[in-house]
């Protein structure tokens, strides 16, 4: 169970990571011409870290074989 729960704070720790990727992205946008640019440009950019996140999640889960190799066991 140790394991498992250290398996699962490693998927928090990236959807962590991202969120506070995406806080420092959006924060460095600056101005834009409008609300409407300012809010698609940022969806935008939410959206990719996301994505990207997305990526790396499914990736950990794989490189752990979903926490196996990290001890993790499923009843």
């Amino acid at each position: 169970m140790i394991a498992l729960i250290a398996h699962e704070a490693g998927h928090a720790a990236l959807g962590v990571d991202a969120a506070r990727n995406i806080e420092r992205r959006l924060s460095q946008m600056g101005d834009r011409s409008s609300c409407d640019q300012l809010e698609s440009e940022a969806n935008a950019l939410a959206r990719e870290i996301i994505v990207r996140d997305t990526r790396l999640d499914s990736q950990y889960d794989v490189d752990t074989n979903y926490g196996e190799r990290d001890g993790a066991r499923f009843p």
